[in-house]
């Protein structure tokens, strides 16, 4: 992972063995796991049920069986039908299911297979454990129903409200337009403030507070494009859980306690963004989370701040004692704005 995440490409390390992945449900249109060692029709096949959960209705599962043995084919194929999978393609040790593009298979299917009306809702999954079972016929279009990209970043499709600001919530196109917009303005000032030389140095980016994904769409929808791609965050800690609205916009992200380590390897991110991450109450100090964001910085690497004035300055005595470099800047509110950005550096300091 670390050599992928070197060469510029989305990497994470995650534990599969007991507790859900970070992920909300349907996130992906496609799961590939080639000479991959992962027991997926083991242990009343927990992983594969997982795996289901995470897959997006139209989606594919693409497996290599590398060891060649019959039963582990067998026990697959099992576990696959108990779940309406269809056989797409087979051919020598690579095997292709898709998950059903409508629900007519679950109508017929035994309801054993069926998650308990009191189990979990399938798009929680921070600390939840694996379960041998489905949550139901989904509700979201398949995955060739889906507008193509980038119109994607315009149409989420579990969205429920897009703006919530001073109790005005709305749940229109027009709404996720005009933060889109927003975070087009933001960006263009954080371009800006960075400079050219300092753009082309930019690969791997962690937003460590996305939101909706604002950031990120408005960073996709340049043009010209940037090289840059982004980990969208969605703290555990956050009441506003937007991931899903994320990932049906066609962008990448995860679960996370901040008050933990991302499950990163040092030095993973040329650019750190945190916009008003430390609004919310965490179960940790703050310096605990500029720690970790300063272990997942590389030396050089930038980080981009936005919040009150108070919350700033605590932010930059930390980041003065851990050695960076830092300015405060007027926001596009101006100078009488609560609002402000510290843009900071990493530098090659070491403790």
């Amino acid at each position: 992972i670390q050599l992928v995440l070197e060469r510029g490409f989305p990497g994470m390390v995650q534990s599969f063995a007991r507790e859900r992945l970070p992920y909300p449900s349907e996130a992906f249109d496609l799961i590939h796991c080639g000479s991959c060692s992962t027991s997926w029709a083991r242990k009343r096949a927990l992983h594969l049920f997982e795996a289901d959960r995470i897959l997006r209705r139209g989606g594919l599962f693409v497996w290599s069986n590398t060891s060649g043995k019959e039963k582990l084919w067998n026990d697959m194929l099992k576990a696959a039908v108990s779940m309406c999978w269809i056989l797409a393609s087979r051919k020598n040790k690579v095997a292709i299911w898709q998950k059903p593009t409508n629900n007519s298979c679950y109508q017929l299917q035994n309801h054993s297979v069926f998650c308990d009306p009191g189990s979990p809702p399938p798009d929680d999954a921070w600390g939840i454990p694996l379960q041998a079972c489905i949550s139901g016929p989904s509700k979201l279009a398949a995955t060739s129903e889906r507008r193509s990209w980038p119109t994607r970043l315009l149409n989420a499709m579990r969205l429920k409200t897009i703006l919530s600001y001073n109790s005005l919530k709305l749940a229109t196109v027009e709404a996720y337009e005009a933060d889109l917009n927003y975070w087009k303005m933001l960006t263009d000032f954080y371009l800006t403030s960075l400079g050219p030389s300092r753009i082309r140095e930019i690969r791997n980016v962690l937003d460590t507070n996305a939101g909706y994904g604002g950031f990120a769409a408005a960073l996709a929808s340049r043009n010209p494009a940037l090289s840059w791609w982004v980990l969208n965050v969605s703290p555990v800690d956050n009441p506003h859980n937007h991931l899903a609205n994320i990932f049906d916009r066609g962008l990448l992200g995860v679960y996370h306690d901040w008050c933990k380590a991302l499950p990163m390897y040092p030095r993973s991110f040329d650019l750190v963004h945190a916009s008003r991450l430390f609004s919310a109450k965490h179960n940790c100090s703050m310096v605990v989370i500029l720690l970790e964001i300063d272990r997942l910085l590389r030396p050089g690497g930038f980080a981009i701040f936005r919040d009150d004035i108070g919350t700033l300055l605590e932010v930059r005595s930390i980041a003065n004692a851990l050695h960076w470099k830092t300015t405060i800047q007027d926001t596009d509110s101006g100078p009488q704005g609560k609002d402000k950005v510290m843009h900071s550096q990493k530098t090659s300091w070491q403790p």
